[in-house]
Formats: C-alpha cells, sequence, structure tokens
C-alpha cells in the first residue's frame, strides 16, 4: 500500500461539493466596484542600539520588582503619580539616558 502525500490527506477532509477554489468576488457578495485592500498596523520605530538595552534592562528591572511586590511597599502610590505625571508632562526618547 503506498503513503499518501499531505496533499493528498489535505484534499481529502474538503467536504462534498464545497468549492476548493479561491472565493471570488460574486460568492464573497461583493460588489466589483468595491476595493479591497488589506491593512497592516504594525508600526515600526527606529532607536538606538544602547537606548534600547536600556528598554530591556529597566524592563527587566520592573518585572524582578512586580514579582516581589512592589506595589504593596512604601512609596509605590507615590512614585506611580510621580511616573504619571511625568509621562504626561515629557515625550520620553531616550535623551534622558544621555544618549
Amino acid at each position: 500500500m503506498s503513503k499518501r502525500s499531505w496533499m493528498q490527506k489535505m484534499w481529502a477532509n474538503i467536504p462534498i461539493g464545497e468549492d476548493t477554489r479561491p472565493k471570488d468576488r460574486v460568492k464573497l457578495g461583493i460588489s466589483p466596484s468595491t476595493s479591497i485592500s488589506t491593512m497592516d498596523f504594525t508600526v515600526i520605530t527606529t532607536v538606538k542600539k544602547d537606548y534600547l538595552e536600556i528598554l530591556k534592562q529597566d524592563s527587566h528591572f520592573n518585572e524582578c520588582l512586580r514579582a516581589c511586590g512592589v506595589e504593596d511597599w512604601d512609596g509605590y502610590k507615590e512614585a506611580e503619580r510621580m511616573y504619571l505625571e511625568e509621562r504626561e508632562e515629557f515625550a520620553l526618547d531616550g535623551t534622558e539616558y544621555g544618549l
């Protein structure tokens, strides 16, 4: 008995009467005057390598603090308030690290 290829296995699972071709505009219910576009919401930001490394280190340190329950420590609420105020006031772009 011969082994079936992966393609044969894939096509064997299609229900009887089901069209295997890509759907056209009529089957999709789209007017011929409608333009079809694919939207990609990926944002690419370029930063200096040194700044990226600092962000990685700060992020890891923040994860460690949270793992140790920093939210329950004295002064956490004050630091959080300060952070939120400064975030609104300044656009943090790496210059605060002297880069």
